[in-house]
């Protein structure tokens, strides 16, 4: 306020002149900020896809997977189990790593005892989830308790989405444009989440932390692919060109 003050004193001209050195300068520096900003690197997965020729594919859909040793565990179905010590209104629910709704499993009264459900890693839609981690919650009157859930699916001899028996279709992560480009945020995947590796029988077989490196799938008309391993830096993200072969 005192600089704005002292500069009343002078005439209109000197007024004037103040405010376009002052309106200059904000632009200038807006600029400044502006170009920082564009080339400030993207923490995004990232890449084209293009056909044998080099030609972008259009509306390709992009599945992901995680690197992973050979472990399968709930595919296509997960069970859960419950153990409630009197009668109790239970709710069961899951949700991804952001915290979204994926499913509903149960909203009802039930009996104390042993209760047994299935999830079959599939959404509210009946679209099977991407390979991940998920987290189950369990309420039962003002008891709360979660669980999280490791869902892989994606191998070497991955073909695409089963539709007969997911008839709705599978959740994709990106689809490219016309241009053939594609884009994900890094924010809710799995990297770096522990859990202990169980074999078919409930055993334990070792822990295993999910590292930060991935495998794209390409689903399209034009043919598809799945990617080899690459890393994803956690500032820089990751950029990948995905050629299908002839």
């Amino acid at each position: 306020s005192k600089k704005i003050y002292y500069f009343c004193k002078f005439n209109y001209m000197y007024k004037l002149l103040f405010i376009l050195l002052f309106i200059y300068s904000c632009s200038d520096d807006n600029s400044l900020d502006n170009q920082e900003q564009d080339i400030e690197p993207s923490s995004s997965i990232r890449g084209y896809v293009l056909d044998a020729s080099d030609n972008p594919i259009a509306n390709a859909d992009v599945y992901i997977t995680y690197d992973m040793p050979n472990y399968e565990n709930g595919r296509p179905t997960t069970s859960i189990e419950l153990a409630l010590a009197s009668n109790s209104f239970v709710r069961v629910w899951v949700e991804d790593e952001c915290g979204d709704l994926i499913i509903e499993l149960v909203e009802q009264q039930m009996e104390a005892g042993y209760h047994s459900m299935t999830w079959n890693a599939s959404d509210t839609n009946g679209k099977k989830v991407l390979d991940g981690t998920y987290i189950v919650t369990f309420t039962a009157d003002d008891f709360q308790q979660q669980m999280r859930l490791a869902l892989f699916s994606i191998k070497g001899n991955y073909e695409g989405c089963d539709l007969e028996q997911y008839p709705a279709g599978c959740v994709t992560i990106a689809t490219t444009n016309s241009d053939g480009y594609f884009e994900f945020p890094q924010d809710c995947l799995s990297f770096g989440y522990s859990f202990t590796m169980t074999d078919e029988h409930g055993n334990e077989i070792g822990d295993y932390t999910i590292p930060r490196t991935l495998r794209i799938f390409v689903e399209s008309e034009a043919g598809n692919k799945l990617t080899d391993l690459f890393d994803v830096d956690i500032d820089n993200g990751a950029e990948v060109s995905i050629q299908l072969d002839d």
